[in-house]
């Protein structure tokens, strides 16, 4: 496996987007990370597990120490990795968990991770499906739907938001789990499909 790109934004101390070209370092054979202390340099390690492994070990399991303090309730927070792997390259966009105004009424919500901001980029990433995130508990399907047409597989961690969708888009592959995604046995282990 290599990297080849790495883009975030909101993400430990960085605000705003950053992009990292790995490929630009090819023919030094070998590059150093530095900077000052409170720079950001662990903060790129981070980004790089959280894209791979949807967790920090640093971090111990808290996603919400993932967001930038500098970020506004309103700015996007995610992490985007590229990297080949033998003949194949790979994306991986990552959202942590995050508080976030309601697109409806007042108040916060909780911001997760399907992305519907990578929509318009379907040409651009050439991506064939997407797999969305509780869609519908955050009424974003038509939104998928409308960018990938019936190629879209929906997760769904409650029971009513599950029901609405399989009532809703039966075209489409929707699975409900349970969200510590538990293997078969565990006694939260949850596992439906319409």
């Amino acid at each position: 496996m290599k990297i080849t790109r790495l883009r975030m934004a909101g993400f430990g101390p960085y605000k705003t987007e950053q992009v990292i070209d790995f490929t630009s370092f090819d023919d030094d054979g070998i590059f150093l990370i530095t900077g000052a202390t409170g720079a950001g340099k662990s903060s790129i390690l981070d980004a790089i597990c959280y894209a791979l492994y949807d967790q920090v070990p640093r971090y111990d399991q808290r996603a919400a120490q993932l967001r930038s303090d500098h970020c506004e309730p309103t700015d996007p927070t995610f992490v985007e990795l590229e990297f080949t792997l033998g003949d194949f390259l790979y994306r991986v966009h990552r959202t942590p968990k995050f508080e976030r105004p309601k697109q409806r009424g007042g108040g916060m919500a909780i911001a997760q991770k399907n992305s519907t901001e990578l929509l318009p980029r379907r040409a651009e990433m050439a991506t064939d499906f997407a797999v969305s995130e509780e869609c519908n508990q955050y009424d974003e399907c038509d939104d998928y739907l409308g960018t990938y047409g019936d190629a879209v597989l929906m997760i769904e961690y409650t029971d009513d938001a599950f029901a609405a969708g399989c009532a809703a888009y039966p075209q489409v592959s929707i699975v409900r789990r349970d969200l510590q995604l538990t293997t078969p046995g565990d006694p939260n282990y949850v596992y439906d499909a319409c």
